[in-house]
Parts: C-alpha cells; sequence; structure tokens
C-alpha cells in the first residue's frame, strides 16, 4: 500500500498492502508494566493507558512508521491520519485508530501500531518515563464495497478498486482528459464537486495542505477530511444537519486508470438528554450516498458502544431500545446505563451526576450501484449534572421508605440528619445494613434506633450505589399533623445527607417527604349531669400527647384545672373532666324564669399548629330559685313577687325603665324578667371595685281620663333590681339567651336533660335522634318528610317508632322518658297532652298508651336504640271534644343508659326489673336529648254522628244570653261611677300608698 503524509519533518512512506481481515487478537511490545493495554475489534485498533498513570503525568505520544520515523500526534495530523484521542471520566486515556489509519502496516500476519509513549511527571522529583509500544492485529475482517466511518473528529471512506465506474449523472465525459492523464507515469488528482455546481481541482499535496488526505493499496482507496471544510456542504435530512463532500478521486498510471466516487456524508447530532433517557435520532438513508432510494435493500443495523457491538441480549439487560422507521433510526439509553460514565457533581449544593456514553450506529444496505456500503456514525452522549433522585413508592402502610441516591462507589456518607437528630454511619454488616451513631450514643444497629438504612447496588451501573431509609410512621422524628374535618394524618419527614467524593468535594442531598394515611379514630364523647355538676367522659381515639385540652383560651394543665374547679380523671381508654355550674370557663347557653343551662366545650387542640381539631361539649340545666339571679354573662333574671295590694296587680303591666322590656311570662304569684345589663335602661356605677347595674319594676298605671288623668285604682309597685360585678375578675362571656315563656304553676321540672355535642370544621353534630310516624301497626312503612302534614282522625290510632342514631354499641340502651303533645312546634307550648310520663303509660289517660315489641332484623340491628308506641287519639276527643280539629306536633325526650350499670336517673318503674340491677363499677353516666316530629293534622272522625254537638251548641246559647245580661248590669255600674268623679278626685288625693324597694346583690 502506498502510504501519502506530510508535515513539519513528516515524509511520505510506503506502506505494505492491507489484507481484508478481522481482528482476534492483540499483542503488546515494550516494557508497558501495565501501564498500557490494547484490543481490536473490528477494523479498529485501540490503545489503552491506565487512569493512575495518566492522572499524574504530562505526556504524548507518536506513532512510527516502518522507516522508523516518528509522527507526533498533534490535533491536525490525528484528524488527517486517523486517530482519535479518548478521555474517560474515570481518567482513562484511550487511542482508538482504523486499519486504514497512517503507519499502520501489515507485518506477515499481523497488522502493526508502533508508538512512543513520553510521560512527564507532575512532580519534578520524579523522572521521565519513556515507554514504546507496539500493538499487533491478527485480523479477518471482511471488508465492504464501500466503508463510511463518521468518527468524532474525521470521516473517511475507503472503496474497493474494483468499484463500478462512475455515473453519468454525476460526472460528465468531458470532465477529464483521460488520454492526457493516461500519457502520464503516474497522475492522483482530486476533484471537487462544489454545492453551487462547479468543480474544484487540486494534486495530492495541494489537498494534504487543506486538511485532506488520500491512501491507497493494491485493493482500496481511502479518502479522509475533517468537518464542514470549504468544500463540504450542509443540508437538513429528516431534521438532522447532514455534512456532506463530494470528492472524486482520479488515479492513472501507463497501464491503468480509475475514477471513484468518494462522496461522504455524515450526521452531525448529538442525542438529547431527557429526564429518563439519552436519544439519539438519525436519518435511516443519507440521500447523497444513493442513487435511488427505492432501490435500497436494507440489510443490518447495529449499536455499538466504545467501538464494540453490542448484541440484542445485552441490550435489553442494559435497556437499550432501538427504534426504526423508513425515515429515522432512534436509539434510547437510559441514564447512567451500563456502557457508560457517572461522573459526580453538584447542583446547587446538591449531590448529583454527570453521564457520559461513547455511542455508535452501523447501517448495512445495497443499492442499485453499490453491492454493500457499510457506514458507521460514532458520536459522545453527554448529558449535563443534574441532581438524581430514583422515585421509588415512599408511603408504606408501616412507615417511609425513602430512596436517595445514585451514589457513585469511592463517595462516602459525612453524616445523616433525621428530623432535628444527626448521625455519623460506623458500619456495616453483610446485608448492606448501615449502623449509625449520633453524638451521644455509641455505635448501634438501626433495630435499637427504630430506623433502617440500607445501601444497595445499581444492577445496570455496577459502579454506583443508592440508600434506601426506612422510618416507621411512629418514630419520633416524625411530625404528624391531623387534617381538620376528616379521618386522615400526614405524616411529614425531612432528611438531609452530607456526602464526600473522591475529589474532596462536599454534597448535600435533602428530602422533604409526606405521607397521607387515613387511620384517625375520631374521638367518642358522653355528657352527664348531676344535681352539682357538669361530666364530659371522652374516649380519645387516636389523640397522643401532641393534643392539648383548651377551654376557650385556657390550657388546661394539670395546675389549671385545680385553679379552675375542676375534675380530672382518665383510665387506660377514656378521660373525664368535671366541674361545678359556677366554675370559670362555662357559658351560660340559656337563661329561663325556671333553669339556667350551662355549657362546658372543650377545645382539643395540635399542639405543633396550634390548630382546633375538634370540640367537644356538654350543656345541663339547673332549677333557679332566687327573687334575683345576676350571671357572668350579664344576664339577670328576676322573678318579682306579686304581694298582698288591694286591688291586687295585674303582673302583666309590670315593667322595666324601658317600658318594652315586660315580663317574659306570668303565673298567679310571680312575673319573670329576663334582660342583660346593657339593656332596658340599666345604668351603671362604679363603687370601689365592683360595677354596680342598677334597675327598677314598676308598674304602668291606668289612668281616668287619659287627656289629664287625675283618677287611678292601681297600687303603687317598684321593685329595684341591683347587680354587683367585681372589676378585675375573669369570666367567659359568650353565651346565647333565649327569653321564653316558662312552665306552668303546677308544672313539675323534668330531670336535667343534657345535649351531647362533637364539632368539627363541618359543624355541631347532635346527637341524633330520629322520630317516625307508620302507616300501620306492622311497622312496615312510615310517613317521608315531604308527606307532612300527615292527615288523621279522631279514634284512629297513630303508631310512633323513636330511634337512636349513630351509637352502635351493645352497652347502652335508650329509654322514652316522656313523650307528649303540642298544637305549636315547639315543645315547650302549651297546652300539652302527656302521652308518656316517666317511661310509663299516662295513667290519667282513659285510653292509655301501647308499647310494641321491636324485634331484631336487618333494617333494626339494634333494637335496644329503638322504641315503638302506639297513641290512641280518644285522649284528645274527651279533653276537647270530638269537633276538634288542627296540628298535633309530638314531641319526646329519651335516656341513654348503660345497659349494665344504671345510674339512678334510669332506675325508673317502668324499665324492666332485670334492667334495675346494682352497681357494679364505675358507670359510664347517663345521656338525655329530645326529639320532634312532624305535624299531624287531626279531623273528626268520619261517616259517625255527633250526638253532642246540638247539647254543645244549645249549652253554647245559653252562655251567650248569659253573657248579654251581664253586659247590660255593667253598663248600669258605669253610669253611676261617672256621677261620682269629682268626688272620687277628691278621694284619690287623701289617698296614702306604702312605697316598697327591695334590692339584691350577685
Amino acid at each position: 500500500m502506498t502510504g501519502i503524509s506530510h508535515g513539519h519533518g513528516e515524509r511520505l512512506t510506503l506502506l505494505t498492502p492491507l489484507l481484508l481481515l478481522t481482528t482476534r487478537s492483540a499483542f503488546a511490545e515494550g516494557n508497558s508494566s501495565g501501564i498500557i493495554d490494547s484490543a481490536c475489534d473490528g477494523s479498529f485498533v485501540q490503545t489503552f493507558v491506565n487512569a493512575s498513570f495518566v492522572n499524574g503525568h504530562y505526556w504524548n505520544v507518536s506513532v512510527e512508521d516502518r522507516s522508523q520515523g516518528l509522527h507526533l500526534l498533534t490535533p491536525r495530523f490525528a484528524t488527517q491520519c486517523g486517530y482519535t484521542f479518548h478521555m474517560s471520566y474515570n481518567g482513562m486515556l484511550t487511542l482508538r485508530a482504523t486499519l486504514m489509519s497512517c503507519h499502520v502496516y501489515q507485518q506477515g500476519s499481523d497488522q502493526v501500531l508502533k508508538m512512543v509513549w513520553i510521560f512527564y511527571p507532575k512532580n519534578p522529583l520524579e523522572n521521565i518515563s519513556i515507554i514504546p509500544y507496539t500493538t499487533r492485529c491478527r485480523t479477518n475482517y471482511i471488508w465492504a464495497r464501500r466503508e463510511i466511518l463518521c468518527a468524532e473528529n474525521f470521516r473517511e471512506v475507503s472503496i474497493s478498486r474494483s468499484s463500478p465506474n462512475i455515473p453519468d449523472v454525476e460526472i460528465q465525459q468531458d470532465d477529464f482528459d483521460i488520454s492526457m492523464m493516461m500519457n502520464t507515469a503516474q497522475v492522483w488528482k482530486i476533484f471537487f464537486r462544489l454545492n453551487n455546481g462547479s468543480r474544484f481541482e487540486v494534486n495530492i499535496q495541494q489537498a494534504f495542505q487543506m486538511g485532506y488526505a488520500v491512501n491507497s493499496s493494491d485493493s482500496r482507496v481511502v479518502f479522509r477530511s475533517p468537518y464542514f471544510t470549504n468544500e463540504s456542504s450542509s443540508m437538513m435530512i429528516e431534521g438532522t444537519m447532514v455534512d456532506v463532500i463530494r470528492p472524486f478521486v482520479y488515479y492513472a498510471d501507463r497501464w491503468s486508470a480509475f475514477l471513484l466516487d468518494m462522496t461522504t456524508a455524515c450526521p452531525v447530532r448529538e442525542p438529547e438528554c431527557t429526564e429518563q433517557d439519552v436519544v439519539w435520532t438519525l436519518p435511516r438513508i443519507l440521500q447523497p450516498l444513493v442513487l435511488h432510494l427505492a432501490e435500497v435493500e436494507y440489510k443490518e443495523t447495529s449499536v455499538w458502544v466504545d467501538f464494540k457491538k453490542v448484541d440484542s441480549t445485552t441490550m435489553g439487560q442494559r435497556g437499550y431500545v432501538l427504534t426504526q422507521t423508513n425515515a429515522t433510526t432512534s436509539l434510547s439509553v437510559p441514564w447512567g446505563a451500563e456502557g457508560g460514565f457517572n461522573k459526580s457533581c453538584w447542583v446547587n449544593w446538591h449531590f448529583g451526576m454527570e453521564y457520559i456514553i461513547n455511542l455508535q450506529i452501523q447501517h448495512l444496505w445495497t443499492d442499485d450501484v453499490w453491492d454493500l456500503t457499510r457506514i458507521m456514525i460514532a458520536t459522545k452522549g453527554s448529558c449535563p449534572c443534574r441532581e438524581i433522585r430514583l422515585q421509588d413508592d415512599v408511603c408504606t402502610d408501616s412507615g417511609f421508605a425513602i430512596t436517595m441516591g445514585l451514589f457513585l462507589n469511592g463517595v462516602s456518607i459525612v453524616n445523616l440528619t433525621i428530623g432535628a437528630e444527626t448521625f455519623t454511619v460506623c458500619d456495616q454488616d453483610a446485608g448492606g445494613l448501615l449502623l449509625l451513631q449520633s453524638v451521644q450514643a455509641p455505635c448501634r444497629s438501626a433495630e435499637a434506633l427504630d430506623y433502617q438504612l440500607h445501601q444497595q447496588l445499581v444492577p445496570w451501573s455496577p459502579d454506583a450505589f443508592y440508600l434506601v431509609l426506612e422510618i416507621p410512621y411512629s418514630a419520633k422524628v416524625v411530625e404528624k399533623q391531623y387534617l381538620v374535618g376528616t379521618t386522615t394524618h400526614v405524616y411529614m419527614l425531612a432528611v438531609k445527607l452530607v456526602l464526600l467524593d473522591t475529589e474532596a468535594q462536599y454534597y448535600i442531598t435533602t428530602v422533604q417527604q409526606s405521607c397521607t394515611r387515613n387511620d384517625v379514630v375520631l374521638p367518642v364523647a358522653y355528657g352527664m349531669c348531676t344535681t352539682s355538676s357538669l361530666i364530659l367522659v371522652v374516649q380519645p381515639g387516636s389523640l397522643d400527647s401532641s393534643t392539648l385540652l383548651f377551654v376557650g383560651d385556657i390550657w388546661l394543665s394539670n395546675d389549671a384545672m385545680e385553679q379552675m374547679g375542676y375534675t380530672f380523671s382518665r383510665n387506660a381508654t377514656h378521660f373525664s373532666i368535671s366541674m361545678p355550674p359556677d366554675a370559670k370557663g362555662l357559658t351560660i347557653e340559656e337563661v329561663t324564669v325556671s333553669f339556667v343551662k350551662y355549657k362546658f366545650q372543650l377545645r382539643l387542640v395540635d399542639a405543633t399548629t396550634n390548630e382546633t381539631n375538634f370540640q367537644l361539649s356538654v350543656s345541663c340545666q339547673f332549677p333557679t330559685t332566687d327573687v334575683v339571679a345576676c350571671f357572668p354573662n350579664g344576664t339577670v333574671a328576676v322573678a318579682a313577687p306579686k304581694g298582698h295590694t288591694k286591688p291586687e296587680v295585674d303582673l302583666w303591666r309590670l315593667a322595666l325603665r324601658e317600658r318594652s322590656c315586660g315580663p317574659v311570662y306570668v303565673n298567679t304569684t310571680k312575673a319573670y324578667f329576663v334582660f342583660t345589663v346593657s339593656s332596658c335602661g340599666t345604668s351603671r356605677t362604679i363603687e370601689g371595685a365592683f360595677l354596680v347595674y342598677e334597675n327598677e319594676i314598676s308598674l304602668q298605671k291606668e289612668l281616668l281620663p287619659e287627656e289629664s288623668p287625675v283618677i287611678t285604682r292601681d297600687p303603687e309597685y317598684r321593685l329595684k333590681v341591683i347587680c354587683r360585678y367585681r372589676i378585675n375578675d375573669t369570666v367567659v362571656i359568650s353565651s346565647v339567651v333565649q327569653a321564653r315563656r316558662g312552665p306552668t304553676a303546677d308544672e313539675q321540672l323534668v330531670p336535667v336533660p343534657i345535649v351531647m355535642k362533637i364539632s368539627r370544621a363541618g359543624g355541631p353534630l347532635m346527637l341524633q335522634l330520629d322520630i317516625r310516624l307508620y302507616k300501620d301497626a306492622d311497622y312496615t312503612s312510615y310517613y317521608l318528610d315531604e308527606e307532612y302534614p300527615v292527615v288523621s282522625y279522631l279514634q284512629e290510632p297513630l303508631y310512633f317508632e323513636v330511634r337512636l342514631l349513630g351509637l352502635e354499641d351493645q352497652s347502652i340502651e335508650m329509654f322514652l322518658e316522656n313523650c307528649w303533645a303540642t298544637n305549636l312546634p315547639t315543645a315547650d307550648s302549651q297546652p300539652r297532652w302527656d302521652i308518656i310520663v316517666n317511661s310509663c303509660e299516662n295513667a290519667n289517660d282513659n285510653y292509655l298508651t301501647v308499647f310494641h315489641p321491636v324485634p331484631h332484623n336487618s333494617s333494626v340491628p339494634f333494637p335496644q336504640n329503638v322504641k315503638r308506641f302506639e297513641v290512641k287519639t280518644f285522649v284528645f276527643e274527651m279533653d276537647i271534644g270530638n269537633d276538634f280539629q288542627g296540628q298535633l306536633f309530638f314531641h319526646c325526650s329519651v335516656v341513654v343508659c348503660d345497659a349494665v350499670n344504671f345510674d339512678d336517673v334510669c332506675q325508673m318503674d317502668c324499665i324492666p326489673n332485670r334492667r334495675r340491677v346494682a352497681r357494679s363499677g364505675p358507670s359510664r353516666g347517663v345521656a338525655y336529648g329530645r326529639v320532634s316530629s312532624g305535624a299531624v293534622s287531626i279531623f273528626p272522625p268520619l261517616g259517625e254522628p255527633d250526638m253532642r254537638s246540638d247539647e254543645r251548641r244549645q249549652a253554647n246559647a245559653m252562655e251567650a244570653r248569659t253573657a248579654t245580661g251581664r253586659c247590660l248590669l255593667l253598663l248600669c255600674c258605669f253610669l253611676a261611677i261617672a256621677a261620682l268623679a269629682s268626688a272620687a278626685v277628691c278621694v284619690a288625693r287623701l289617698a296614702r300608698v306604702r312605697h316598697r324597694s327591695v334590692s339584691f346583690s350577685w
């Protein structure tokens, strides 16, 4: 083979003919001592220098020709002669040549490349190393008719001398003077076809000076050039830039002449880096290399890494994916996959990695001009530094499983911070479990800390590893937050990992992770009322020590509860708080003339966020007996006595200073007033350490005549009301006052009711009771809400059912305490007809209420919480008459008792004896509630004569005649009184009336 080289001190060199061989093995000559190694793959010869030696030296390398001349491998020489340098990120140096490179020659059955490496130590005290090295490749490589290599720094095409003639469409016959060339002993010329259609001719020496190189052997001619020269052009093919150069090499001697098309087209496109992969897309066929696209027949497409072919099995193991269409070929390589190089780096002070991989794609095809074309395209995929996080399931059923990495081997863990505690790695067991050591404690296993830290190798990248940190939700370092109004906890964990790489650089990886779990067990509250206290019993559910108890803005510590008069107790499942009605922190929910309803509201507050997660409350009524009651929230209740005057005082005409503030209820002996200290003309003064509020109840007199009043028959009535409050006292005044008419004079107070509430973000949830009116005695169908008011007739029974909802507990039972009917929707209105009294049928009713048993079935899973009874409507006929017509509303108060251990309130006569057992332990208490039905319209019976209506009409007529006579008598009396009017005025002036003033203080 004839080799041509040119340059400073370089000379024309004669090379031995190249053989058509394939690489089998490589042999090294020279004292390399493990520093230098080599390999032969296909048509490539590769030499490797150990990274540890390269890193400590400056170096250069020269190649030796067959005349023992040395040629320094400068970048220009490497490009012209087919050499490529590559430095991997692990520091290893690679020198790659092809079998067609300059000064690669045949010696016997081997292809030989001789080099001289010179290493200059960075330490000036060390000696310079000169290492001659020879690579011998025994090959049996089968060449294609046309071989194209698109290397990183040059492009090369070699063609067999037996190639077909150049088609007429490319070079016309008059392009060359063939006869003139044949008369020359030996002629080499290169003709460039330019992009504008012109042609440019140079000889071999001129071409070399321009950066090109031409070599030949008895069987092949090779042309080599750099990218983007003046003679090349660029074009876009399938979205990829392709650099094209069209040289024609002419060779002639006395006996033969060749004109070869050496056109080369190489894609210039680097791979793209996505979040997960390195993707390299190229045109499948390069049009400048074929004459007719329709005649192209694809033979093979293969993937190479570092100029070593990767078979399909290995591609699958590494995760490589090769995708081809008629137009493009696309190769996808996972980030960090085997075959590439990883290098640690940092991004925004966080640990990251760069990924580099040297890829090659080789196509083989035939067409109507060339028997076989082989093109290999090489590139370096380089993805910039980025933080690497392996995504995995981090929220398990039991805790966190956090994956951190990837990290390169050689990176060491400086410390690990979990929450607020910092650890170092003190040891590692055979299974990859890392043992941790805190600052205050000796080396201990992860089990002792409830933490698990594992080091795992990466299957597809053996030079990397990652860490898996497992922490249960119950660990102290895990923060927990309750989402108000749900059954959800959010668990939060913060982890910081500090690393040190081989170049003494520190890296920090942080993880902020949260997990959501539906694991909240809501608290359950039971309330009780005694004659002297309110009691709230709470089953806390999943609440723990991070929950604080508050009343208003007061934290209920042990000292605070003692100072406020609360009694706190706790066992394994419940805690309870009891307090008297006058204790601090209670609010007044309702004030009437007969009772005051106090409310104790407990807030369950998250200690971390200070948010109120739950509100639990209990309300109890306590009777009032004082003439004047001054309440902490500024409400005043007064029972003004009638007294003994002649004539008697009309209590409905009593009023406060502001005359519109009259009594809210009057009976035969008292008038009841309810007002606030800021209303009804109440005055305020300060007496020492007290605020004094004062008002007065007086009689609004009737005077005659109204225009110039001189006569009154009304007595003098004045009742002074005084309330005294300590100025520096602290009270809770948040309350709702509802004034309403009280019970009748002969009405007895019902046992104090309790309302049990649990408040969440969605609003208050009352103790749920439901009353249903059924259409038949079998209780198969009941009236829906939209069917009210229900029409019924006297003498027809009504079938009611009362249900307790939401408490599915076999250990409690609901009983009907009292049931009654009113003609207004409010349960406290008058008149009132009793149906059930103290859990028994009303003994004063001739038509007793009938209780019906409740069977256990699918619609009634808890029969002890359901009561059914039948109301006889004859009671309304007896009391009112069968001409009664109007609406009735039915009301029931219920009591919920412990089915085993009853309180005194549950010891009622009509509760079965087997229920009234002696107490065997502490009771869970008793809870009350009340429920009302919709309207029931009652009409006289259908189809029956009214036997008593005539008698009643006759009685009404007699009463009317009597009333007429009374009116005539009153008229005569009035005339007599008018005649004596003047005398009455004098008598009135002489009258003396006593003045009464009564004051009360709180």
